[in-house]
């Protein structure tokens, strides 16, 4: 049986990835991933946040590019 919060974090962190402010970004990406820390599921839940910090890595990327 899935897990209800393992899936209910990989669909909010899969819709932060279309968002496009760096900071409202970060601050989703932070309190996402302090509900995943608390819940003990770092570690399953590793690729998925590493995937959506790739994304706001690439945002930053791009916003040092247009300066």
């Amino acid at each position: 049986m899935p897990d209800p919060i393992k899936s209910a974090s990989i669909s909010e962190l899969e819709a932060l990835k279309s968002e496009t402010d760096i900071n409202i970004f970060n601050v989703k990406l932070d309190e996402i991933a302090g509900r995943i820390e608390q819940a003990g599921m770092l570690e399953a839940l590793d690729k998925e946040l590493n995937d959506t910090a790739d994304v706001l890595t690439q945002l930053l990327a791009e916003a040092e590019k247009a300066n």
